[in-house]
């Protein structure tokens, strides 16, 4: 339960959400819930396991859980680079390169439901 509640903590810390933990798979209350899922598009415990399955090469490539972060809230979100980075307290050009990097991750591990990325991707 201590992996997902720290897990969680980065999560919230990247969109600014204020939570409280509740003792539930998820370690939120339903509220707070749909709050994340608008912003990450599916519940922590899925986004946990996602990252779990990445986090090794991920490591390699200099990526954090905060880069892998970005890229699940801009791809649940599609916002402009320029609104994105500056909701996740970044610059586009650093928000472009680390999406691209974890987008690329999760391809690789999940190509059934992430589809290859083309080499001419921007976002």
């Amino acid at each position: 339960m201590s992996e997902i509640k720290a897990y969680v903590a980065i999560g919230a810390s990247v969109i600014k959400m204020q939570w409280s933990f509740v003792d539930n798979i998820d370690c939120m209350s339903k509220y707070k819930l749909v709050e994340w899922k608008a912003a990450f598009g599916h519940r922590p415990i899925v986004c946990l396991e996602a990252w779990i399955m990445i986090r090794k090469e991920a490591g390699n490539k200099k990526l954090s859980v905060n880069h892998y972060f970005w890229a699940l809230y801009w791809m649940r979100t599609y916002e402009t680079e320029t609104n994105a980075a500056r909701q996740v307290g970044s610059n586009p050009k650093t928000l472009r390169e680390k999406v691209k990097l974890v987008v690329g991750l999760l391809s690789q591990k999940m190509h059934k439901r992430v589809g290859l990325l083309p080499s001419n991707f921007y976002i």
